[in-house]
């Protein structure tokens, strides 16, 4: 039986997409790292499918979506009301103030700590492969 104060996925989907003014090919890059990591497809008829509210995703791919588009399962599967309850905001040096959360800092710790995933996200990211040696490659 359907839970009545549940928000479908389709629905969080078409708000995430207005709020961010997102088009679903769009999301269809955002998903591709994360569908290439976990050896999954999502695809363009899928993806209308769930947008439009014919199917939802299984978790697997509701995961992704939910990675790809920095919010909780929880909010995308339409549980909860905050998008993502574990951010934190962050001033930098130019008042510019940005929002960081927990998968981002994971990210990070990542980051630092493998050599190789440092080579995988740069080269996601367009970005020249890092100094073996530690140096700024400015």
């Amino acid at each position: 039986m359907e839970n009545p104060e549940r928000v479908p996925v389709s629905a969080r989907l078409r708000q995430i997409m207005m709020e961010r003014h997102l088009k679903q090919a769009d999301i269809l890059r955002m998903v591709k790292p994360y569908c290439n990591l976990y050896g999954e497809k999502i695809g363009s008829n899928a993806l209308s499918e769930w947008v439009n509210g014919k199917y939802e995703p299984n978790q697997r791919k509701l995961s992704i979506l939910s990675m790809a588009l920095n919010v909780s399962e929880a909010w995308l599967m339409g549980y909860d009301d905050v998008q993502n309850p574990n951010e934190t905001q962050a001033r930098l040096e130019n008042d510019a103030v940005i929002t960081i959360t927990d998968s981002d800092l994971r990210l990070l710790e990542a980051y630092h700590a493998n050599p190789s995933a440092q080579v995988f996200i740069n080269r996601m990211l367009g970005l020249p492969d890092p100094d073996p040696e530690g140096r700024d490659a400015t």
